[in-house]
């Protein structure tokens, strides 16, 4: 051993230098391979990817321990996702057959069945000839990544769904002031609008001014609200318009934007304005009294109310106004308990009241109402209809029936009055006529046939001559005797109007008086035209009845002297 074997022992100790170097690089590296979160390995270039090395974290990651991973050749295969297996596959030859990085994403199955999902990336390592050897990787577990991104995805594609479901635009407007996202309704109103700029697609000079102005405030902070008009296509629409700032801590990332569609509201307010208005002119115009009662405050009456009432429509409006004094208070109950009704919610039929005017008249009326909605809120519409004229006609008509009831009574009492007079009078001419025969046949006839045949004795015994010594002819004066006896029965076959003959019998003051009482007069009226005394009146009524034949008390003699007069 001398100088030759120095050379030797340094070698030796350079040596093992180098191998203690080794070990304290391969312990360090294990230790990093060990200590990171993922499994290492390296894998071989035939088909399965066969596993030369795997780190321990597979146990932890997978629940497969490191001896079961390298004891098995399939077992990466056999844990990658049937449905991801194909893809993945395709991949790893790609890799093989180029030389390129490998980068995958895919599911593999637990030991307990459990889905975990792999980013797997690893580069082709070659020897010194630059030829293949290996597959040297690293897969990490990103199950709870693919989560948040999953997770993320659904929100965003409930946030793009509820967006999309919302009948108004919503849009949102970048850094840079360019839209960067719109739902379907705000495209169906302006068009894609995908990077550009309001004021690129503003209808005019007017709305470019406005949103320019609404969204600088919006940037600087402040949320802007209110309602615009714009023209599209021709067509006039309305929008409530909202525009807020999208804040990333106290960063303002952009603006989002909001407009509601309130074309078809503006014009119902138009409407209900025009609407609104010709109620008032007609109301104004209205013969009847129109009111509105809100919560038992008068909040409307037209001009027929003030003048019928007389108060005008401050006093009807003033907060003090009691609607109740105008009721008059036969009609309280009537009107209280209509007023509860509707206040329940339920219609009352049109009903009659009376009324009170300012002046005290009373007034009679009609009130016909109707549950309405009136500035939001639940009111009473009225329509007074004034019927004090109606009431007086059926008063005067009620009145006249009972005056026609009346006459009609004494009417019927005058035909019954009528009827006995005729009675009367039929039965004295009847007695008169037989009383007037009775006497000509005892009487007159029996003295004519005397008187008859003594005269034909004489003529037949004696003869006669006239002055000029003609004699009569035989059977003349027997002619003449059967002719008077002929117009004697005649007569007394005729009525025999025995009336007229009794009041030759009136004096002239009595005939003055059957005139008066034949018009109608009452005895005191007579007693009063005259200038007598009522009881010089009734003796003179006497007297008439008296000379006239009236001997029954029920002859009224007023009609009878209408009859016969």
């Amino acid at each position: 051993m001398g100088a030759r074997d120095e050379p030797i022992q340094d070698n030796l100790e350079e040596l093992e230098s180098l191998r203690a170097r080794v070990n304290d690089l391969e312990a360090r590296y294990k230790s990093l391979v060990e200590q990171i979160p993922a499994i290492t390995y390296i894998a071989a270039l035939d088909e399965q990817s066969s596993t030369l090395f795997i780190s321990p974290q597979v146990e932890e990651i997978l629940g497969i321990d490191q001896e079961e991973w390298a004891s098995d050749s399939d077992i990466w295969l056999d844990h990658i996702h049937p449905e991801d297996r194909p893809r993945v596959l395709s991949e790893v030859a790609l890799c093989h057959r180029d030389g390129s990085p490998f980068l995958s994403e895919y599911r593999m199955l637990s030991r307990d069945k459990n889905i975990v999902w792999i980013r797997d990336q690893a580069l082709l390592i070659r020897n010194d000839k630059g030829e293949p050897v290996c597959l040297q990787g690293v897969m990490f577990d990103i199950t709870e990544s693919r989560k948040r991104d999953d997770a993320l995805r659904e929100s965003e594609l409930r946030l793009r769904t509820a967006l999309e479901s919302l009948p108004f635009d919503v849009f949102i407007i970048g850094e840079d002031g360019r839209y960067v996202l719109q739902n379907s309704t705000c495209k169906r109103h302006w068009g894609n609008l995908a990077g550009k700029r309001p004021e690129e697609v503003a209808p005019d000079e007017a709305a470019r001014r406005l949103w320019k102005s609404n969204n600088r405030r919006a940037f600087e902070g402040e949320t802007v609200e209110g309602e615009v008009s714009v023209t599209i296509s021709g067509e006039d629409l309305y929008f409530h318009n909202v525009i807020a700032p999208v804040r990333d801590a106290d960063r303002i990332r952009g603006i989002l934007g909001v407009n509601i569609d309130i074309t078809e509201r503006k014009r119902a307010e138009e409407e209900l304005i025009e609407s609104e208005a010709k109620f008032r002119n007609l109301a104004e115009q209205s013969p009847n009294m129109i009111f509105i009662n809100k919560m038992g405050r008068v909040v409307y009456v037209n001009a027929m109310c003030e003048k019928v009432l007389g108060f005008s429509r401050e006093e009807f409006y003033s907060p003090d106004f009691d609607f109740i004094s105008l009721i008059a208070p036969e009609s309280l109950d009537l009107v209280k308990n209509a007023f509860s009704e509707h206040l329940k919610g339920h219609e009352v039929p049109p009903y009659e009241y009376r009324l009170k005017a300012k002046d005290g008249r009373m007034i009679d009326a009609i009130n016909a109402t109707k549950l309405i909605r009136f500035e939001g809120e639940s009111a009473i519409l009225g329509i007074v209809t004034d019927i004090s004229a109606r009431k007086e006609s059926e008063k005067q008509l009620r009145d006249a029936s009972s005056q026609l009831e009346h006459e009609r009574k004494s009417l019927e009492e005058k035909n019954i009055a009528l009827r006995q007079v005729l009675t009367h009078i039929e039965k004295e001419r009847h007695d008169y006529k037989q009383q007037i025969c009775r006497e000509v046949e005892q009487l007159v006839k029996p003295f004519l046939k005397e008187l008859a045949r003594t005269a034909e004795g004489a003529t037949i015994a004696e003869g006669a001559t006239i002055a000029e010594g003609a004699t009569i002819a035989e059977g003349e004066e027997t002619d003449r005797f059967a002719l008077l006896e002929s117009k004697l029965s005649a007569l007394l076959s005729e009525d025999i109007d025995l009336f007229r003959d009794r009041y030759s019998r009136l004096t002239p003051r009595e005939l003055n008086i059957c005139e008066l009482i034949r018009s109608g007069k009452s005895s005191k009226q007579i007693a009063s035209n005259l200038n007598i005394s009522l009881g010089t009146v009734n003796k003179h009524r006497e007297q008439i009845r008296r000379k006239l034949g009236i001997s029954n008390k029920e002859i009224n003699l007023g009609t009878y002297l209408k009859l016969y007069y």
